[in-house]
């Protein structure tokens, strides 16, 4: 069994033991999964582990453990220290955290470079592991779950065949309000696109979002709307501010269509039934798109069991990065020549151009027989690739910055072997 730091402290540690929590009161994300199964590669005795879930209590939690580590036990260099925020894109580690970090490693004559942070995002690896303070290692939480979920069901193609002679429907799902699902969403409102395109509600609650203050809400809407007046010029109709008093542009998709979820998945896992059934597309709207890093969210990958092609409404280079993991995409059938557009404003028209010029294809029967029957080895590739390849993909990723990591310290460790 891993063992608490509180453990350690009553004399409960061995040499056996390998997986520390030093954060025994937060949820562990897949990190935490994944490190015994990569013990063997990395050559290493102990994780020290911290969870850096998202929560006002996470900073006091990794301070308290910090402390613990540094007055009451030893590193070697036979041990990592991992915080985890595989959950979200950015390992926040707090900058008061760092004079503890540095103790503890001048007390055990340890590198640095022996604590690692782990983030969703891989470009933060690229970025900074010349350079950054301690070591970064790319890894998903949810990319984790979504192969775990659907790695059980069998490999099909989800009533494919049926959506040659059905009316043209697309699937949109969103949860968190973020401005270019809000362009969206309104744009589809009052285009012809509207009727045919299933989506589901945003989470617009601006007080429960942020600590139930509403100058914060107010605060929230002036972000989103600032965003919107500066990225997005061509669509400054649907400034935020215009729209407080009016409903969301959506349809409950899962209440008011009676539908049913995968079965045994999380609305974050979720892919409804009926719906995905009946559409030729899924629009993804990913999580960034105006800015941050290019990175693929269970948002995306979800999709792929389903056999369904999907246009992503993200960062430029999200399909390069799905690419470079050994997925195809769909071109020439679905124009991706919007995941090389940087200028945001660009991208959502012609990703909004593309919308409709797959709304024609798929009306005209001869052309959608066509689409259908060229991106169907696609879904084949696709989905295989994702229960049998990516994975291991992802975990030999982790492995080689973790390698990376424990080189560097090992080079700096051997420079200054003095012992405290």
């Amino acid at each position: 069994m891993p063992k608490t730091h509180q453990d350690m402290e009553a004399g409960a540690f061995s040499d056996q033991d390998f997986m520390i929590d030093m954060t025994p009161d937060k949820p562990k994300h897949a990190f935490w999964d994944f490190v015994p199964e990569a013990r063997e590669r990395l050559a290493i005795d102990r994780c020290f582990y911290f969870s850096l879930v998202a929560s006002r209590t996470w900073p006091t939690s990794v301070e308290d453990g910090l402390k613990a580590l540094l007055k009451d036990h030893s590193v070697t260099q036979n041990d990592i220290i991992v915080f985890d925020r595989c959950g979200e894109p950015v390992a926040r580690i707090k900058n008061y955290f760092f004079p503890i970090i540095a103790q503890i490693a001048a007390k055990n004559a340890v590198s640095v470079k022996r604590f690692f942070t782990v983030s969703q995002t891989s470009a933060l690896y690229d970025t900074h592991k010349f350079t950054g303070l301690l070591s970064w290692v790319p890894y998903h939480h949810y990319l984790r779950r979504v192969i775990a979920t659907h790695h059980p069901l069998e490999i099909g193609e989800f009533g494919f065949t049926g959506l040659y002679d059905a009316p043209t429907q697309f699937l949109s799902l969103n949860r968190k309000l973020r401005p270019h699902r809000w362009i969206l969403l309104r744009y589809l409102e009052g285009s012809s696109l509207n009727p045919k395109v299933l989506r589901s509600e945003l989470q617009y609650d601006l007080s429960n979002r942020l600590g139930g203050k509403e100058e914060r809400g107010d605060a929230f809407t002036d972000e989103i709307s600032d965003i919107i007046q500066t990225h997005f010029p061509s669509f400054q109709e649907f400034d935020l501010r215009r729209y407080l008093d009016q409903p969301l542009p959506s349809t409950s998709l899962l209440e008011d269509n009676g539908d049913d979820l995968i079965v045994n998945m999380n609305p974050v896992m979720a892919m409804p039934v009926k719906a995905t059934k009946s559409s030729h597309l899924v629009i993804v709207t990913e999580t960034e798109f105006e800015k941050g890093y290019p990175r693929v969210t269970e948002k995306t990958l979800k999709v792929i069991p389903y056999f369904r092609p999907f246009i992503v409404f993200g960062q430029a280079g999200t399909l390069k990065f799905l690419h470079d993991n050994g997925f195809q995409t769909f071109h020439p059938f679905i124009d991706e020549t919007y995941d090389t557009i940087t200028d945001p404003d660009q991208r959502m028209r012609v990703l909004i151009d593309e919308l409709h010029r797959l709304e024609r294809v798929l009306d005209d029967h001869d052309a959608r027989r066509k689409f259908l029957d060229g991106i169907k080895p696609i879904l084949h590739h696709n989905a295989h690739h994702l229960k049998q390849a990516y994975q291991d993909i992802m975990d030999e990723k982790a492995i080689s910055a973790l390698l990376f990591g424990l080189d560097a310290a090992k080079i700096e460790e051997s420079a200054n072997p003095v012992r405290p």
